[in-house]
């Protein structure tokens, strides 16, 4: 949703694709996705911000699912947490967000 002058919305977009479950997986318990987001598990969304170490998470953790990537519809969709953190950059401070999946596909299905 974009919104326009007087904070009145002028645009809205939703895409609600049929879903079909293909596997059942254990989702990441609040630790694991801290520490996937440590190891490198977690992508930038937006590439034009140069994300730096984080002192403070600002918003509640959003689940989302992408069921289009580049104008693409995607055949498999897994589901990830959004996340958006603030960093200290010492003379000012920055906020920016990370998507980081919430299931193993590695791991044994449930």
């Amino acid at each position: 949703m974009d919104f326009g002058n007087d904070a009145k919305p002028f645009m809205f977009e939703l895409s609600w694709p049929t879903l079909q479950p293909v596997q059942r997986y254990q989702s990441a318990s609040p630790d694991e996705i801290i520490s996937w987001m440590k190891t490198g598990h977690a992508v930038n969304p937006n590439p034009n911000v140069n994300p730096v170490q984080p002192k403070h998470l600002l918003s509640p953790r959003r689940l989302d699912y992408q069921g289009n990537v580049e104008g693409v519809a995607q055949e498999v969709i897994y589901p990830f947490v959004h996340i958006e953190l603030l960093a200290d950059l010492g003379t000012n401070s920055i906020t920016f967000s990370l998507n980081c999946p919430i299931i193993d596909t590695e791991s044994k299905p449930k």
